[in-house]
């Protein structure tokens, strides 16, 4: 838990970041973007920190899905002590290309002090489920089928997983020991060959956010709406109270995918992007 007294920042252990929810909450990100509540809660990965370690007053909480700062900005000691944060473990140790930064506007004068990099908007959009609106059963043509992704998936013989799929269940849960047992996610099969995969990118309560990949060989033929509305519908059926999405805004083909499945589009964001070079 390395500190800085001149810098008054600390590095939070796992077990203090249910101390950073209140931050979070007041600037209202927790309430859509669901992998803050979830690294929060240990569901799924994250690294904090912060002013303080008892009451925190400012924070920077890296998740899955994204980088949030929240809290006071009125804090020079903490801005300093992030910049190096940023600089010298993000970029140079941990090798960070790009972080990409959430956080309410009154943070951007500050981000100089904070980054020391051009900040590059990145204009995003958030839309959420309820109820699907899509017969994924009725669109299915022959030769193609719908599976849960979990360990009997992974256990059948003959089936090609692709690698991405691989990598999203264990870089957004942790492991897949801890994806098999808090996450889902469903997929379409060709061929014995997995060519759509939607899988829960984070939980937390009763809410959950999915994605989608197609193989490049298969898109345009319907399959990510038949792949995310079988995602979503499982979801709906676990206690879910809704299932939430996002992409940038100009990914047209996944905004089309979300309206077909039942999605409403919640709000446009963005996010600040800072790269190492």
């Amino acid at each position: 838990m390395p500190s800085d007294s001149e810098t008054s920042l600390y590095r939070l252990t796992p077990d203090r970041f249910s101390r950073l929810r209140p931050l979070f909450e007041a600037d209202r990100l927790a309430l859509w973007n669901i992998s803050i509540g979830a690294a929060v809660d240990g569901t799924c990965p994250g690294w904090a920190w912060a002013d303080d370690l008892d009451q925190p007053g400012a924070a920077l909480l890296i998740t899955s899905e994204g980088t949030y700062l929240a809290g006071r900005v009125d804090h020079p000691a903490f801005c300093s002590g992030l910049r190096r944060v940023v600089d010298d473990t993000l970029f140079r140790e941990w090798e960070f290309r790009a972080l990409w930064v959430g956080c309410v506007d009154r943070w951007l004068p500050h981000w100089d002090a904070l980054f020391a990099r051009p900040r590059t908007e990145i204009e995003r959009q958030h839309y959420v489920c309820t109820a699907v609106r899509y017969d994924w059963r009725a669109a299915l043509v022959p030769g193609y089928g719908v599976r849960r992704v979990d360990q009997s998936l992974l256990d059948t013989p003959g089936i090609t997983i692709p690698d991405h799929l691989m990598g999203w269940m264990k870089g957004n849960w942790g492991s897949l020991e801890n994806y098999m047992a808090r996450g889902f996610g469903f997929c379409t099969l060709h061929d014995q060959r997995v060519v759509s995969w939607s899988v829960a990118d984070a939980v937390s309560g009763d809410q959950c956010e999915i994605g989608i990949q197609t193989d490049p060989e298969y898109r345009q033929r319907g399959l990510a709406a038949i792949t995310v509305a079988a995602c979503v519908q499982y979801a709906l059926t676990q206690g879910y109270a809704a299932v939430g999405w996002h992409c940038n805004a100009d990914n047209e083909g996944s905004q089309r995918t979300a309206l077909r499945v039942g999605f409403v589009k919640e709000r446009d964001y963005v996010f600040h992007e800072a790269r190492r070079e």
